[in-house]
């Protein structure tokens, strides 16, 4: 099985336009420099993905934990800092 977890951002200057003619990318941070999503990593002992949602007006940053019900659900730091470049065509 898989767990869930998500944060929701607010991210105003993405428009319903924009999630159908432009590129989105979103990068997450937490000290060490910008990491583009999604990304999948081994924190907490376990593979997990972090994976990035659009909605307009919102980014919903997501952790799937990839693992039998065994492993406990990571949660997502509310100190992570996120970045996104619109490239308007």
């Amino acid at each position: 099985g898989t767990a869930y977890k998500r944060l929701i951002y607010d991210a105003p200057d993405i428009t319903a336009d924009d999630l159908n003619s432009s590129s989105i990318d979103v990068y997450l941070s937490w000290g060490s420099g910008s990491i583009p999503l999604p990304y999948t990593s081994g924190a907490g002992g376990g593979a997990n993905t972090m994976n990035v949602f659009l909605a307009p007006g919102k980014i919903i940053l997501a952790r799937f934990t990839h693992a039998t019900p065994a492993t406990p659900t990571i949660g997502i730091s509310g100190s992570l800092q996120i970045r996104y470049v619109i490239t308007r065509h």
